[in-house]
């Protein structure tokens, strides 16, 4: 009788491991980062990770010099498809391109730090979850910034309203401003 009590107590403890990790988040295949799921638990691995809502930035096309890019906001998430790819202050940006940026008016973005086996809200559905890494700044004069995007980071305040090239775009902005001789100013320290 006693062995059949310790076999009952093993099989409620193994049901109950199955099916709190079956409540755990699960972090996304081949990133660091999670996809929160509403009535889901926070896992140990977590703890302390940020968590955004999932949103990405969006490309524009200006037609007149057939440049497309994408404008930052604070704590937008980089997606893959933006890694490797160059991040402008506006002022940078405007100088080596001839182009003026409209007024961006981006709320700042909700921005939660995430607690072990605490539940995801159904306000927090979808958003995004990640240990806080933020792209590198380097400064190159008066207003003039840049730095290189990477997956998976997240847009400083800093940041916001700055602009994002892909490589191709950044080598023909680059010698478009070199032929017209609207140089980058030396870096300063």
């Amino acid at each position: 009788m006693k062995r059949m009590g310790s076999i009952g107590l093993a099989l409620v403890a193994f049901c109950l491991t199955v099916f709190v990790a079956g409540c755990m988040v699960e972090k996304d295949a081949g990133h660091n980062r999670a996809r929160l799921i509403a009535d889901k638990y926070v896992s140990d691995d977590m703890d302390k990770w940020v968590a955004v809502p999932n949103i990405t930035p969006k490309p524009t096309t200006d037609s007149t010099k057939g440049i497309t890019y994408y404008r930052l906001a604070t704590h937008n998430v980089t997606p893959d498809n933006m890694d490797g790819f160059f991040a402008l202050s506006p002022a940078l940006f405007e100088k080596v391109t001839g182009l003026k940026l409209a007024a961006q008016n981006s709320p700042a973005g909700e921005l939660m730090t995430l607690k072990s086996r605490k539940k995801i809200l159904k306000a927090q559905d979808g958003w995004i979850a990640m240990p806080l890494s933020y792209p590198s700044i380097q400064k190159q004069g008066e207003g003039f910034a840049m730095a290189t995007l990477s997956s998976d980071a997240l847009i400083p305040k800093d940041m916001d309203g700055w602009v994002a090239l892909d490589k191709e775009t950044m080598a023909k902005v680059a010698e478009a401003d070199e032929l017209s001789k609207n140089t980058i100013p030396k870096k300063t320290k």
